[in-house]
């Protein structure tokens, strides 16, 4: 199967969706904001900003958890 495939966008549910971009998410991990965005998106706005781009709070810290539950209902989005 191609890797690039994605369902369409219409199609996605609003969980597997990065907060910061909206788009899918490759590799979801949550943020200490509670909040769960893909990896590269939040390290790339976290390396500039203190703050949660959806609470305008500063950060707790700089911690991101993998979110497998999400990963494995994204990838159920490809093959079903």
């Amino acid at each position: 199967m191609n890797q690039n495939f994605a369902p369409p966008s219409e199609s996605i549910p609003f969980k597997f969706r990065c907060s910061l971009t909206g788009l899918l998410m490759r590799n979801p991990v949550e943020a200490s904001d509670n909040y769960c965005y893909d990896k590269g998106s939040i390290e790339m706005w976290m390396k500039y900003l203190p703050y949660s781009p959806i609470t305008s709070k500063i950060m707790a810290n700089n911690k991101l958890t993998v979110r497998e539950d999400l990963k494995e209902g994204i990838l159920n989005l490809h093959y079903n």
